[in-house]
């Protein structure tokens, strides 16, 4: 019990004032997850404050499950939205994983409706309660409304780790590297997020 404790309130300093210093940004997030739905919220210290519900489709099918998600973003007078549809695969008894998602956003912020196209590689792995893992990807995304003309957009590194404290609570430290088309001038943000099942 000693042991969970310390490393819950590790977790959590590791994203406050600390963090801020050395990071462009920082956010929470909480999530409620269900076997079949999840509901979000992410609160960042600036930018938009998001809400999302998620679900899981066809698991035991052929082509496995497909997670959805439906994103609402607000940032003061400004809303936007984002639709989400992905799959990621991940050989049993390898730490490797591969996956794809596609998102449409439209809202204030966008004069045109975006489609993109976001593949990704990770590694990943359970040492006792933890789970670290570092993942990497990239983003096509529609030029002026145009869903079959793509450009490449932007790139990501992310290293993180989850800690299960319970079989119905675990806490997650992440730190996201978003960067431009040609992987240069990085922008940092460290999340600590609370999942939660039931």
């Amino acid at each position: 019990m000693k042991k969970t404790l310390a490393a819950t309130v590790l977790m959590v300093a590791l994203s406050t004032s600390a963090m801020a210093e050395n990071f462009n940004n920082t956010s929470g997030k909480i999530t409620l997850k269900s076997e079949k739905f999840s509901l979000e919220m992410s609160n960042p210290k600036t930018g938009a404050t998001s809400f999302a519900v998620g679900s899981t489709f066809g698991e035991g099918t052929k082509v496995g499950a497909i997670d959805t998600k439906v994103t609402y973003f607000r940032n003061g007078d400004v809303d936007d939205y984002q639709i989400k549809a992905g799959k990621n695969f991940q050989k049993p008894g390898s730490p490797v994983y591969v996956g794809n998602s596609l998102k449409f956003d439209f809202g204030d912020t966008t004069t045109k409706n975006e489609l993109s196209i976001n593949p990704y590689i990770g590694l990943s792995t359970t040492v006792d309660k933890f789970t670290p893992y570092v993942e990497t990807g990239y983003t096509w995304k529609s030029l002026q409304g145009n869903y079959t003309d793509m450009d490449s957009n932007a790139s990501y590194f992310e290293i993180g780790s989850s800690y299960n404290v319970n079989e119905t609570m675990s806490v997650k430290l992440s730190v996201t590297d978003t960067r431009d088309k040609d992987w240069d001038n990085g922008d940092k943000e460290a999340q600590v997020g609370l999942t939660v099942k039931f």
